[in-house]
């Protein structure tokens, strides 16, 4: 396992990162004083850190107000219990703990407000991530519609198959739709857990979450175990914006919690972008407001990479559609059938008036669906 100065760990590395991370997250120290011991600890890597209220005051020079938290939480012996075991456990599933001040943290995190001190990282693509040429942070509605998903997967694929990482949260809905997207393209993408590196939430979606860590990486700032809290979502979401060079909109009410990951992408000053929507829906309410003020509209992958400033003459895309139907070996009726669904979602009633042999609508449904190229979203059949 990689360290925090690229060598290898020992179970005394973990316990101390696993220590520093524990007493950030429950506000003991603030950032100036981890990144104090993180700088010391590179001069001096024998540098100790020992959950200890003496020493972590001594060291650490704590306020009034941080001694005062030390009462609400377990007691020193019961904590260091804890942080031995998970430091066993963190090496027992690859788990990668990552500082502030090493060369694998990702650059755009370290100028965000309150950067974690420690990341826990698994996953085989993380280093990939930090040189790719391109990251795009896509979030939207949990309950969204077959347009949303449509849009998702005719977006994203492209963009994944020419090599922009695809950055999202594994939520229902958008998110998810995003993940399978850029793993249908046998691209690259980063999940942001709100809870702990090893809680797949929601549970729905632990073979994504596992198949995320084949291709790209699951992040977290919370300690291992950590179930999903109110606070933790909020926390997480300026991380997806910092992630990635801009943040994309696919579907949003006027009062979501995806808009909270766009005010963090304004303050972080990355670019964000909207998929405009039906007038008339509720969940385009919030996206069509942001291109009203200023947000970039998407209409198609180009307007994507404008939107990064990434050179498009370098950018070697094949269409999605083409690629599935060569992949595939897709006769006429299925490739005519499967563009069509690309275009618009459709019900069962809607395919079976199309001009194709009577009978005919059902077999194809059934052809694309065991292909795992199309999916049947609230009585519409989209492309996944």
């Amino acid at each position: 396992m990689k360290g925090i100065h690229g060598k290898v760990e020992d179970l005394q590395d973990i316990r101390k990162l696993l220590t520093l991370s524990y007493l950030w997250l429950n506000r003991l120290i603030d950032a100036e004083q981890g990144q104090k011991w993180l700088r010391e600890r590179a001069a001096s890597p024998d540098l100790e850190l020992d959950f200890d209220p003496d020493f972590i005051n001594e060291y650490f020079k704590l306020s009034q107000t941080q001694q005062a938290r030390w009462y609400g939480l377990d007691k020193p012996q019961a904590v260091r219990s804890r942080l031995q075991s998970w430091s066993e456990y963190c090496v027992k599933e690859a788990i990668q703990l990552i500082s502030l001040m090493s060369p694998l943290y990702p650059p755009g995190l370290k100028t965000i407000d309150s950067p974690p001190l420690v990341l826990y990282v698994k996953g085989e693509g993380w280093k990939k991530f930090l040189t790719t040429p391109a990251s795009l942070t896509v979030v939207g509605a949990r309950n969204c519609t077959p347009y949303g998903l449509s849009c998702t997967s005719r977006l994203v694929r492209p963009l994944a198959a020419a090599g922009c990482c695809i950055v999202s949260g594994l939520a229902r809905g958008i998110d998810g739709q995003a993940h399978a997207a850029a793993l249908a393209a046998r691209g690259m993408t980063i999940a942001v857990l709100p809870g702990g590196i090893d809680v797949c939430y929601p549970e729905e979606h632990r073979r994504l979450y596992q198949q995320i860590q084949q291709q790209g990486a699951v992040i977290s700032e919370q300690w291992p175990g950590t179930r999903p809290q109110r606070f933790c979502f909020a926390a997480r979401n300026r991380l997806l914006s910092g992630l990635a060079q801009a943040t994309l909109v696919i579907e949003s009410s006027q009062r979501s919690g995806t808009l909270i990951t766009v005010d963090h992408a304004l303050r972080q000053g990355r670019e964000v972008m909207a998929v405009p929507g039906n007038i008339y829906s509720p969940l385009s309410v919030g996206t069509n407001q942001l291109i009203k003020e200023g947000a970039i509209p998407v209409t198609g992958v180009q307007d994507i990479w404008g939107g990064l400033h990434f050179k498009q003459a370098a950018v070697r895309v094949q269409d999605p559609l083409q690629a599935a139907v060569n992949r595939h070996r897709l006769n006429h009726d299925q490739s005519r059938l499967l563009a069509i669904l690309s275009a618009e979602p459709l019900d069962f009633t809607a395919i079976t008036q199309l001009d194709f042999v009577q009978g005919q609508a059902q077999q194809l449904l059934f052809d694309l669906e065991c292909r795992g190229l199309i999916q049947l979203y609230r009585g519409k059949y989209i492309v996944k």
